[in-house]
């Protein structure tokens, strides 16, 4: 089967790889549509190496292409499988044992033999893949490949929102970011009954996220967006913000300035959700969050059970994911054009990560 490898910095391979074995525990699939996320699309520079990839590299000759995003089709199972041949499924990002007594307690965090998807399991970037039954989500039949391909970040949306200790009916939430996980947690904050403003410096985006639902759109490079959510709130701050906008500004991120603002634009003992993945340290207003009892809230884990919910928010039409996806590569030999594009998805005006038709 054809499966893609990193060689080297910016170097690509698609290859020959063996057939995955089946295992117990797991379940082998074909791969129908997958998309790598802006980290990983990043990653093949190597400019970064969080995973060891240089090491094993010079080691092994090549390793797999991570991706973790997908949806496929089931293709062999074992007797005890809890799923069939023929279901179509999607993988968490990080997957947990299901077996340990942390696991069967529910404390996910606390499993001691979760794999890391695309990193210590073999890349999605490939005809067939070796997934493990307990990260997996039965995918609706109502759910096209597209849309399936996205319930792994979706679910990480969902699990933010659900993390929030503040959310009710009626609350003003503000978001900054209008890309993929903010439009997509503005959805959903909207489908729980919030009042919701987002906030970006890109009018096609912000004009996309008025038709997907928000409620007040804010251009902050042609207003104060912090003075606008108070304006918003008759002067008392969100009761919610939501950063889903920082990272690293040589990628058309925001640094730490969407944290900033949305900060000031929390109301006293408002609640602020870190969604925005950063490095291990940043710069932070503690004090203004001191002062006045402002809250910090980070995700939970993400669960398959968060990703079944995000699958049913979709074939209710409660949340829209396609159209945020503008660019679809069919044919796994396209792999490299997916990855420019998801790696540049702000020069190329494209919202979700681009994706690739593996199999039909």
């Amino acid at each position: 089967m054809k499966a893609w490898y990193i060689t080297g910095p910016d170097r690509l391979e698609m290859r020959e790889s063996p057939e995955p074995a089946l295992r117990p525990g797991c379940v082998v699939v074909d791969v129908l549509t997958a998309q790598c996320s802006v980290t990983e699309a990043n990653l093949v520079a190597l400019e970064t190496d969080p995973f060891g990839f240089l090491e094993r590299i010079r080691a092994e000759g090549a390793v797999r292409l991570p991706a973790h995003e997908m949806v496929g089709r089931v293709t062999a199972v074992n007797a005890d499988s809890g799923f069939k041949v023929g279901d179509r499924v999607s993988t968490q990002a990080k997957v947990t044992c299901g077996v340990c007594e942390a696991c069967r307690k529910g404390e996910w965090r606390y499993c001691q033999d979760t794999l890391l998807t695309g990193v210590e399991t073999d890349g999605l970037m490939a005809e067939r893949v070796l997934l493990r039954e307990s990260g997996l989500t039965l995918v609706p039949e109502a759910l096209s490949d597209a849309e399936a391909a996205n319930l792994q970040p979706l679910g990480d949306c969902v699990c933010a929102v659900e993390s929030l200790t503040t959310l009710k009916p009626g609350c003003k939430a503000a978001v900054w970011g209008a890309g993929c996980l903010g439009m997509n947690t503005m959805q959903i904050l909207k489908a729980r009954g919030a009042y919701v403003m987002i906030v970006d410096i890109k009018e096609e985006n912000l004009k996309l996220a008025k038709e997907l639902g928000a409620d007040a759109v804010i251009n902050g490079r042609e207003t104060d967006c912090v003075e606008e959510v108070r304006r918003l709130t008759d002067g008392r701050g969100a009761d919610i913000v939501i950063d889903a906008a920082g990272g690293n500004p040589k990628k058309g991120l925001a640094g730490t300035a969407a944290l900033q603002q949305a900060a000031k634009a929390l109301k006293p003992e408002g609640e602020c959700l870190i969604l925005a993945i950063y490095g291990p340290s940043v710069e932070f207003p503690i004090g203004i969050f001191r002062d006045y009892g402002k809250q910090i809230t980070m995700p939970a884990f993400t669960t398959t059970a968060h990703m079944a919910e995000a699958a049913r928010l979709i074939a209710e039409k409660k949340i829209q994911v396609e159209p945020m996806i503008t660019h679809r590569f069919h044919g796994i030999e396209h792999v490299p054009e997916m990855l420019k594009v998801t790696g540049n998805k702000t020069s190329v005006k494209s919202l979700n990560p681009a994706q690739v038709v593996i199999g039909e």
